[in-house]
């Protein structure tokens, strides 16, 4: 890179200045330690991260900044990378008691021409965010896994009384709401009432009526509304809600033996985004709520009629177990099969379970019957028989409705065969009562359970029907279940190589920076300076046309210079990565811009002012970048009196509006907005210099920030540029 620098030392000065103004403002630390390991350079970074200034680093050695327990750590990283070796590892550092980062540290040898190391060039990537958002989605399949295993308590209890209340349990310990209620249909009529509540009011507890059958229309799926003034589903209750305190919602509809019987619902009295898992989670929620309390009303109703008691037990019973298996593993598969095996005999002679695989054929899971010899005819009926769209199980697959066959006759036997063969096998089989219900759960069909009677000469009835649904429908909550985690595992997939990706971004877009700041702008100072070499050698022999001509050399090397200069502040503040800064005071900072932008100001004899500036979350240099582009645009373009500029601030919510007023110029309306874009100008640079990157910049900074930036302006009366920055 030496041979690159020209001989003059001023140039010189300018590219090492340059340099250093790279590294400053690049988002990571970085440094530069010799052989003996003492720091001969440290961007400013290090002053944000170790909180003293960047300067002190120089001369110091590493066990000296970083203190004895820390470098004994490094210390073996920094040997192996004075021997040659590039390293990176990924580490948690406590640069202060209340600053704390996860890092991902690269050191990269520094050969000298004998291929010996002289020192090692030091990087320090911010990962925190990544390894946040990695922790946060093992939450998410924490919570997931906790689901299915809370389901089996609260699907084990047939007592209404502990259902309602384990309901409300359950969706606290999941989902974070402000309140919570369980509606109900009122049995016989179009009326509503909520059946258990957390978090809400006696009189909103009390609201019952739905006059215009509002629940009736609600979708068959999780329906979530961020803004109850807008939604139309809340117009009849959005008088209770505004007096509730009621921002958003999500309601949850309770499917209880096919039909909509009630709804789960989580409210917040403040502004709320929903998320995908989220939503599906509410869902599955909602999903074992309405098996749970299926499950419970029909124990009671049972219980009340004292109709078939020890046969109703039983089934209370096996529901409860076949909760308790269907939750007891993430492996579908194994617990359907051990349902389909609890069945068999007490409730089936046969029974079987089919799921939609990957390629959405039908495939069979499990086939249980008491007899092993029936079992295998079973398999070989099924091998030359395969299920074909006029089959019952397909129609039940093609509408999502269960088919209940009391009595199997004969007759039906004889209509329903497709040979002899067939006939005289199904005869064999000796079937006598059939139950056919789908796994249905969000919409979605899972699969096929089925139950038949031979041998024990048993009819199933229209109850039966329903304990089988409600079966059905916890065997296809448990599928959702695993494959919503499994969905969760492969976000969790995508998301590591999402910032795979992003890292072989960043590091591609830093390559461009250093090529921008020391491969392209070198050649164009080269080709500037000896321009105009040749113009004073030659000066004489040169005519007017051929002096012109060199003269648009220079101008054009130095506007490119310019470009890639601003090009390259362009792509600094892109890259800023949101992450806690120390506050800092702006009036600190516009002092700061006022030295900076002297000359100017005295060129000009412009008047610049500021007051009750408060302190702000951003980093120094980001600051100062936004202050100096704004406060020089408003010198830059002056109108015939001399600049008047003033910076003041209003405290907005929970940002702070910072204004850089001038007596300038003006901006038209129609270009207030277009301003802000990449390489918009609206003079030529025969009347104001630049290369119309600045405002981008500055917009840049302040949207990474959380902010937005504006324009307010009149021709001939100067203009008001506006900011928000987080308070």
């Amino acid at each position: 890179m030496a041979e690159t620098i020209p001989a003059d030392s001023t140039a010189a000065s300018e590219s090492a200045a340059q340099l250093r103004l790279v590294m400053n403002t690049l988002p990571g630390l970085i440094a530069y330690v010799d052989r003996d390991l003492r720091y001969r350079f440290a961007n400013a970074r290090h002053s944000e991260w170790f909180g003293r200034p960047w300067q002190d680093f120089a001369g110091r050695t590493v066990e000296e900044v970083l203190g004895e327990d820390l470098f004994s750590f490094t210390r073996p990283y920094l040997q192996r990378a004075l021997a040659g070796e590039k390293v990176i590892y990924e580490h948690t550092y406590a640069y202060r008691p209340d600053f704390v980062r996860d890092v991902e540290v690269t050191y990269l040898p520094d050969r000298d021409s004998d291929a010996g190391v002289k020192g090692i060039v030091v990087v320090l990537e911010d990962i925190t965010a990544r390894r946040q958002a990695e922790r946060a989605q093992k939450e998410i399949e924490r919570q997931l896994s906790l689901l299915v295993e809370a389901s089996g308590k609260l699907l084990a209890s047939p007592d209404s009384a502990d259902v309602l209340r384990n309901i409300l349990d359950l969706a606290k310990e999941f989902i974070d709401a402000d309140a919570y209620s369980l509606w109900r249909k009122v049995e016989g009529g179009r009326e509503w009432r909520i059946a258990a509540q957390s978090g809400l009011s006696d009189s909103y507890s009390r609201f019952t009526s739905d006059p215009g059958g509002m629940a009736e229309k609600l979708p068959r799926i999780p329906l979530a509304i961020e803004d109850v003034d807008k939604a139309p589903f809340a117009d009849l209750r959005r008088e209770a809600y505004q007096k509730e305190g009621i921002r958003a919602l999500i309601t949850v509809p309770l499917q209880i033996r096919g039909a909509l019987e009630g709804t789960l619902v989580f409210y917040y009295r403040g502004q709320h985004r929903f998320m995908e898992l989220e939503t599906r989670v509410a869902s599955a929620l909602g999903n074992l709520a309405a098996a749970a309390l299926g499950s419970a009303e029909m124990y009671a109703r049972e219980k009340e009629l004292r109709r078939a008691a020890e046969t109703e037990e039983r089934k209370a019973q096996f529901l409860a177990k076949a909760g308790q298996v269907l939750s007891s593993s993430l492996n579908y598969e194994e617990t359907l099969a051990a349902v389909v095996d609890l069945a068999v005999p007490g409730f089936a002679d046969w029974a079987s379970i089919d799921i939609f695989g990957p390629d959405n054929e039908l495939r069979r899971v499990s086939l249980k019957h008491i007899d092993p010899a029936k079992i295998a005819m079973g398999e070989e009926f099924r091998r030359r028989y395969p299920p074909n769209e006029r089959d019952a199980g397909s129609v039940v697959m093609r509408t999502g409705k269960p088919i209940l066959v009391p009595e199997i006759t004969d007759e039906m036997l004889v209509q329903g065969a497709r040979d002899e063969e067939h006939l005289r096998m199904v005869r064999e089989l000796g079937l006598k009562s059939v139950i056919l219900v789908p796994l249905r759960a969000n919409e979605r069909t899972f699969g096929l359970l089925s139950f038949v009677t031979a041998e024990s000469h048993r009819t199933y009835s229209e109850s039966d029907l329903a304990f089988a649904e409600d079966l059905g429908r916890r065997a296809a909550t448990a599928v959702d279940n695993a494959r919503l985690f499994t969905e969760s595992r492969e976000a969790q997939d995508a998301l590591r190589r999402s910032n795979d990706e992003l890292q072989i971004a960043n590091e591609d877009l830093n390559q461009f920076a250093y090529s921008a700041s020391h491969d392209l702008q070198e050649p164009l100072r080269i080709l500037a300076i000896y321009s105009q070499l040749l113009h004073r050698k030659y000066e004489e022999r040169l005519d007017e046309k051929a002096r012109e001509y060199l003269d648009f050399i220079v101008e054009g090397a130095k506007r490119m210079e310019m470009l890639l200069r601003d090009l390259l502040a362009f792509i600094q503040a892109v890259n800023i990565a949101p992450r806690e800064a120390p506050l800092v005071e702006i009036a600190d900072m516009v002092e700061r811009t006022i030295a900076n932008l002297r000359s100017a100001i005295l060129e000009n004899e412009a008047e610049i002012s500021y007051s009750d500036l408060p302190k702000v979350p951003v980093g120094e240099t980001h600051l100062i970048q936004l202050l100096q582009n704004l406060i020089g645009n408003a010198i830059k373009y002056r109108a015939k009196e001399k600049p008047v500029i003033h910076v003041g601030a209003k405290r907005s919510g929970a940002m702070w509006q910072i204004c850089v007023k001038d007596n300038g110029i003006g901006i038209a309306p129609e270009y207030r907005s277009q301003i802000f874009g990449l390489f918009k100008r609206l003079h030529n640079r025969e009347q104001y210099p630049g290369t119309g990157i600045g405002l981008a910049i500055c917009q840049k900074i302040v949207e990474r920030y959380g902010g937005r930036i504006w324009v307010e302006s009149a021709d001939d009366s100067g203009s008001t540029f506006c900011f928000t920055l987080p308070a």
